[in-house]
């Protein structure tokens, strides 16, 4: 693995998890539908920008392949950040960011099958104990026992949305479209912001009153942008560069662990003695993808 690999696996994971954490902060405002879609057209707008900036050597006209491809993408980035938003509103940061990492799995499965994509002994080992830091890290402590919670649909949607982000993403590296990465990600954010855009209109009557962006919202508002811009644009470079088996899980396996911490240190989210478990796991696993 060469420094650039590693510094866009490290990129993509913290960025990724400060997208999954301060995302909390963009619910459904004071119950207002409106505030909310207003607040998703705006950081998709924020990420759209930041994708300019760090791709404006090679922005121009787009393929059709681009274009289709970025219309898909921008409809998963929109399913995904919308469900993982309200599933915040209902469950702690850690399950969530732990649920809608699970969705590796589908575009891990996908390059295997679809690309015959190389996996050995030690990646499939990987992948196991990715699953069991996942179910581990969904399990919270409740009074003076350990269960289950119920996940909430929108949180399985999330997790189904990122996962087609991932297919998209090694779709468009596969195709002579990978030296649009830049033109592919301008438009699709761009799509997702005027999709929100759209959305808004039909609660601006019933609810418009009630949204106020204070410095604070807006603050989250950017930062969740561009996390989202730079995640993007690296795990789309990532999964040119490394196999799906191998990028994929690694990153959201950082992710789970990031995140968890993130939800106990700062968050003071209460954690179980599987979530611990978790850890040794998680960590575990990033060791066997190396070798």
């Amino acid at each position: 693995m060469n420094g650039v690999t590693l510094f866009l696996l490290i990129s993509s994971v913290v960025c990724s998890t400060a997208r999954a954490v301060f995302s909390k902060k963009l619910g459904v405002l004071n119950g207002s539908k409106y505030g909310f879609y207003i607040t998703q057209t705006v950081l998709f707008a924020v990420a759209a920008a930041m994708i300019l900036v760090l791709n404006f050597k090679s922005i121009g006209c787009p393929s059709v392949t681009a274009v289709i491809l970025a219309v898909a993408y921008g409809i998963f980035t929109v399913s995904s950040q919308w469900t993982y938003t309200i599933a915040l509103t209902k469950a702690p940061v850690s399950v969530c960011a732990m649920v809608y990492s699970f969705g590796f799995i589908i575009p891990t499965v996908f390059g295997t099958v679809l690309w015959h994509e190389q996996v050995n002994a030690f990646k499939i080992i990987s992948i196991l104990l990715c699953i069991c830091t996942i179910i581990l890290t969904s399990v919270k402590k409740d009074d003076n026992s350990e269960k289950m919670h119920r996940l909430p649909f929108s949180l399985i949607v999330a997790m189904l949305s990122s996962g087609g982000l991932g297919v998209v993403q090694k779709l468009q590296q596969k195709t002579a479209a990978r030296d649009e990465t830049g033109m592919f990600l301008f438009l699709a954010f761009l799509l997702a912001a005027i999709l929100s855009l759209t959305a808004s209109f039909t609660k601006r009557e019933k609810d418009a009153q009630k949204i106020c962006i204070d410095s604070a919202l807006a603050f989250y508002i950017f930062i969740v942008g561009v996390s989202m811009a730079v995640a993007n644009t690296a795990n789309t470079i990532l999964a040119g560069l490394l196999p799906s088996a191998v990028v994929f899980p690694i990153v959201n396996v950082g992710v789970i662990l990031a995140s968890l911490a993130v939800s106990v240190i700062i968050l003071r989210e209460r954690i179980s003695k599987s979530q611990i478990a978790a850890f040794a796991l998680g960590i575990t696993a990033i060791l066997f993808f190396n070798l």
